[in-house]
């Protein structure tokens, strides 16, 4: 009976692991200009913007850059300097990821070893709005 009850378990453990995992939908492009100013506003308020570089680094969902390249260019615009390329050793590492949910967003950001994240609800007028504060989770 122990013998059967094992091999139930180890079968039963294999078939949940086996689970296919959907893509994550990828966030709307006419909603990039407000995750990125937002998740720009939230940068500058963590870090002193003419001391410190930051290289941003688009989500493995973010295919073409758009936010990355979006967040980049509002953080220029309040004084930041912005690495180039691949080396994330040039500045403080932000990584981007925006996860669409319905109609709803989740953006999170990964700033150094600290990570933040917010979600923005669907206004009437078809708008993302933010609707609720950063909840941040400090690395230890």
């Amino acid at each position: 009976m122990r013998a059967f009850l094992a091999l139930a378990v180890i079968a039963l453990s294999g078939c949940a692991s086996w689970q296919k995992r959907e893509p994550e939908p990828a966030i709307a492009v006419v909603d990039v200009p407000v995750l990125a100013s937002d998740a720009a506003a939230f940068i500058a308020a963590q870090l002193p913007a003419a001391a410190s570089t930051v290289w941003v680094a688009p989500a493995p969902s973010d295919v073409t850059g758009v936010l990355a390249d979006a967040v980049a260019g509002e953080l220029r615009g309040r004084g930041f300097a912005v690495s180039e390329g691949d080396d994330a050793s040039a500045g403080v590492a932000v990584r981007l990821a925006a996860l669409s949910v319905g109609a709803d967003a989740l953006l999170t950001l990964d700033l150094g070893a600290d990570r933040a994240s917010r979600w923005f609800k669907r206004a009437p007028s078809g708008d993302l709005e933010a609707a609720s504060s950063y909840t941040i989770r400090r690395a230890q």
